[in-house]
């Protein structure tokens, strides 16, 4: 995952909820359009994130590329726009347009909390072995003089 949406991901986790318009704003821009938002789009159709926009019905076809255009016309600014597809009347501005943390996002971040957890315990464990062996070999050099 890049860090661009890893960040966003973990921002919306420690709050459980984010403004849209912080989220879309946060969004690195590489092409200008609906397309910077595909990755956005793929968090929530994951479960990582969730989303109580507008969105288009998800049995439509090119119903992921509709829900860009509607990122796109967040990202133009408040108030009514239009962006191909999508018409949006009321911006990100609104307080019900938001995005909350999803199932897959709070087990993707507790499943790296206890691998972090193991790896300390491993690690913990390596050098307790390490500090054995050394005092062991010592004793042992020191009773054969």
């Amino acid at each position: 995952m890049k860090s661009t949406y890893r960040d966003v991901l973990k921002r919306i986790y420690k709050s459980n909820s984010v403004h849209a318009l912080d989220v879309i704003s946060s969004i690195e821009r590489s092409h200008g359009d609906h397309r910077d938002f595909y990755p956005l789009v793929a968090l929530i159709n994951s479960g990582h994130i969730g989303y109580t926009g507008a969105a288009p019905d998800p049995s439509v076809d090119f119903a992921d590329t509709m829900l860009t255009h509607t990122f796109q016309c967040y990202s133009q600014g408040p108030g009514r726009q239009h962006y191909k597809t999508a018409t949006v009347i009321r911006g990100a501005e609104s307080e019900d347009v938001y995005f909350f943390i999803g199932p897959k996002g709070i087990e993707y971040f507790e499943t790296k909390r206890s691998d972090n957890k193991k790896i300390l315990i491993s690690a913990g464990f390596s050098l307790l072995a390490g500090v054995t062996v050394a005092v062991i070999s010592f004793l042992l050099k020191q009773s054969t003089q």
